[in-house]
């Protein structure tokens, strides 16, 4: 059985990628989907942290989808 890479080095192999995106277009959206469990909010969090570590605070944020349909 292979170990499932950590989000952090997810983030740190996208980072190349949102940095491209970042230069063609400055704002944008970036959606991730899953099941429950799979760790997208892990993702995203970490993706905003290594973009801020390599950018300036304020240029990513996370926002939370968990239980909008309820409300």
């Amino acid at each position: 059985m292979t170990a499932r890479p950590s989000a952090t080095a997810i983030a740190h192999a996208l980072l190349p990628h949102l940095k491209r995106r970042v230069s063609e277009r400055p704002r944008f959206l970036l959606g991730l989907a899953g099941p429950p469990g799979a760790g997208k909010s892990d993702l995203a969090n970490a993706l905003a942290a290594v973009f801020e570590r390599d950018s300036r605070a304020g240029t990513a944020v996370v926002v939370g989808m968990d239980g909008f349909h309820l409300h």
